[in-house]
């Protein structure tokens, strides 16, 4: 793939990098509980539950690369990767919402996620990915 012709927006360097913190942050919980977890699960004697904690920290790995993915595309302009951005914002936003009921401080990355995704819908943004 080409990249973008299109200036990027300040914006979405931003939210580049918001990705990619949270791809690392997902990524490296889930290889530390694909490596650990079934150890400490046997050791506390729950072994019945290591095939649920290993399906768990793989479905946390591909989300977590999903989420680097999604750095790197916001770098590069792809316009599949504005689309897996909408997504994956409205979700961070189901998923924050959900977690107001358990914690405030859950309302930082709610208004992060909305105005990401309001940000992915300005002329200038969708130009950039969607050329």
């Amino acid at each position: 793939m080409a990249d973008n012709p299109y200036k990027r927006p300040l914006l979405v360097t931003v939210f580049a990098v918001i990705y990619l913190l949270i791809g690392l942050a997902i990524t490296i919980g889930s290889i530390g509980i694909l490596v650990g977890g079934e150890a400490m699960l046997i050791e506390a004697g729950m072994e019945e539950y290591a095939g649920v904690y290993a399906s768990v920290g793989a479905v946390s790995l591909i989300i977590g690369l999903v989420y680097l993915l999604i750095s790197y595309g916001f770098l590069k302009g792809w316009s599949v990767i504005w689309y897996l951005g909408v997504i994956f914002a409205v979700l961070g936003i189901v998923m924050s919402a959900m977690s107001l009921i358990v914690t405030v401080g859950m309302i930082v990355p709610l208004v992060v996620f909305l105005v990401m995704l309001l940000y992915l819908f300005k002329d200038n943004v969708k130009l950039f990915f969607l050329k």
